[in-house]
């Protein structure tokens, strides 16, 4: 297991049209990416894969509201190489909230934790 610090951080997203923009990560080597987060507002996810770094081979979008406990990710690695990006009101929408706190931690697995499955986008708290 390894911590990717490209794709965690505590640095909210205070302002409107505030961005994350995690780095690239190899995960060439990983059978599984588990991406954890809790924050008091609201933004979008996105996940992106892409073979060189580039560009973008698939994207996954979600949007996210406040989590008092930790919520679970769990993807496969779709790609050979794998980046995280999370933006705070996107578009202008109102019904996103500021942050004053992210926990967003993201660890490459070279397992695949029993019993998920076929792995798709997992979100264990749906």
């Amino acid at each position: 297991m390894s911590i990717s610090i490209n794709n965690s951080t505590d640095a909210p997203l205070l302002n409107q049209g505030d961005v994350f923009f995690g780095k690239y990560d190899d995960v060439d080597n990983y059978h599984e990416i588990d991406v954890f987060f809790q924050c008091d507002g609201t933004f979008r996810l996105m996940v992106q894969y892409s073979s060189d770094e580039v560009n973008i081979d698939y994207q996954i979008i979600n949007d996210y509201s406040a989590q008092s406990d930790f919520r679970l990710i769990r993807l496969p690695p779709a790609s050979r190489y794998f980046k995280l990006t999370i933006s705070s009101h996107p578009d202008g929408n109102s019904n996103f909230t500021n942050m004053t706190f992210l926990k967003l931690r993201t660890l490459l697995h070279s397992f695949v934790h029993i019993g998920i499955g076929n792995l798709n986008l997992v979100d264990t708290n749906k």
